[in-house]
């Protein structure tokens, strides 16, 4: 009788490891996913710091005295620089969007990390639990 024992914890313990072993192939992926978000999101702040200070010269030269400047050519002028502030100032709360969209991401992938984690400790602290119970029953 001891022998089927052996074999059924065995089994157990088996069943046990893959469904660890799957948990792993998960949580990797979600490491990976993780690791690109936060890549992308080290690439948008740093395009981020780029746009503010071209924003804030876009805003001095934009203050600059237009007294040498009269009629259509400061119309002109003052024209191309609000549209230039204007279009930097919705890429700036685009990407900013985008990086709040990041971090939410990237926290609901931590989340998932954390709980795969934790199952796959208890599918392993299982699977040594019917090992166990396998040597014992030898």
């Amino acid at each position: 009788m001891g022998s089927k024992e052996v074999k059924y914890y065995r089994g157990c313990a088996r069943t046990c490891r893959n469904h660890s072993k799957a948990l792993r192939s998960n949580r990797q992926v979600a490491i990976d996913k993780k690791e690109k978000l936060e890549t992308a999101k080290s690439k948008i702040t740093s395009k981020l710091s780029q746009v503010s200070s071209q924003k804030s010269t876009l805003s001095n030269l934009n203050n600059v005295n237009t007294g040498e400047f009269s009629g259509a050519r400061q119309t002109k002028y003052q024209g191309k620089m609000s549209s230039a502030l204007q279009k930097l100032s919705t890429y700036k709360t685009t990407e900013n969007q985008n990086v709040t969209t990041i971090n939410n991401k990237i926290a609901e992938l931590e989340s998932k990390i954390t709980s795969l984690t934790s199952q796959i400790n208890s599918w392993d602290q299982q699977a040594l639990m019917y090992d166990r119970m396998a040597a014992g029953s030898m």
